[in-house]
């Protein structure tokens, strides 16, 4: 194996979003749209340009994480737990009616023979990214406004929910070695995990971040921040969450301190260099063949997802109109006025 074919896998995958990216700004389309059409064109799928397909997945974990991590770092942690119930009302029964309906669904056509199946068919049509709505909001300066407030908060408690979603897994499978063991297990890992974050964020985390910036040095201040992100992700993966939702509990854990400025300008040319490659990544994993092979699945499905969830969202929200509006699901602090993803 050529010793540098992952530095030029690299600059493959830079000088095509770069191409790409300059196309979709001319047709004024979201440059994401542009990363992961040239994954598909220099992917296995494509023009087969990328041979270590692997190594670029990890270091597209690399990009998440500093995605998550930074829209963690933008987020006020008080603010979030000032409208925790009403902001986990209503990410909590649009995610169930979501899974309900979706998993109905796939059991009445076939889809979902098993439990698990079912289950798990239902959580990937419930859970929308806040990588993409994050990106997407960014893009269009869009993040502080009324709906980036609604959207982003909601979508990280689809996020979050992973953390109750994966211990039950283990449970649903229908084989021998399935015991409700594994779930309790899984389950106090994950409450662990939080705590530690919570303690973290409160008692050690700003000691850390004020001893790091009066050494009056950007490269210790960043490598802190890395160090920091870097070592909470590791630690959810090794708990059987996600590096993602670990970096962004990081990000979570600074997001209070007086330094957070300074930790973003650090941190965001970072985020956004290796988040090229985890949507150029998301590209390379398409299969063009397969797509045109099942083209009227595909709409009908994507077609039935974007009106099902509008609906069960409007739904959502109708159940909670009594109680606050839009307006006042989120109520913006003098902090998140200022910041910027």
């Amino acid at each position: 194996m050529n010793e540098f074919q992952l530095i030029a896998d690299l600059a493959i995958i830079w000088c095509a979003a770069l191409i790409a990216g300059y196309i979709c700004i001319a047709a004024k389309q979201p440059v994401m749209a542009g990363y992961m059409l040239a994954g598909i064109a220099i992917g296995p799928h494509g023009l087969k340009l990328i041979n270590q397909v692997e190594q670029i997945k990890v270091i597209s974990e690399f990009g998440v994480a500093m995605l998550l991590f930074a829209l963690g770092v933008d987020l006020s942690l008080k603010q979030i737990m000032s409208s925790a119930k009403k902001i986990l009302l209503a990410g909590s029964t649009q995610m169930v009616l979501t899974i309900a309906a979706a998993w109905w669904l796939a059991s009445t056509i076939g889809l979902a023979p098993t439990v698990a199946a079912g289950f798990l068919f239902g959580c990937v049509c419930a859970i929308s990214s806040s990588v993409i709505i994050s990106k997407v909001l960014s893009e269009r300066g869009e993040t502080d406004s009324i709906h980036g407030q609604i959207l982003i908060p909601l979508a990280l408690v689809q996020d979050l929910s992973l953390v109750l979603i994966i211990p039950f897994l283990p449970v649903l499978q229908e084989t021998a070695n399935a015991n409700y063991t594994d779930f309790l297990m899984s389950a106090g890992k994950a409450v662990l995990f939080l705590l530690l974050i919570i303690v973290g964020a409160t008692k050690v985390v700003p000691h850390v971040v004020k001893f790091s910036a009066k050494s009056n040095s950007r490269e210790l201040f960043l490598l802190t921040l890395i160090v920091l992100c870097l070592s909470v992700a590791l630690l959810s993966q090794s708990l059987g969450l996600s590096i993602a939702l670990g970096a962004f509990l990081a990000g979570i854990m600074l997001s209070e301190s007086p330094y957070i400025h300074q930790a973003l300008t650090d941190v965001l040319p970072l985020r956004d260099l290796f988040a090229t490659v985890f949507f150029v990544s998301i590209g390379m994993l398409l299969d063009p063949r397969f797509i045109g092979n099942h083209i009227a699945e595909v709409f009908i499905f994507v077609l039935a997802l974007i009106i099902g969830k509008s609906l069960l969202g409007t739904l959502s929200a109708l159940l909670l109109v009594t109680r606050t509006s839009a307006k006042t699901l989120i109520e913006p602090s003098p902090l998140q006025t200022t910041r910027s993803c």
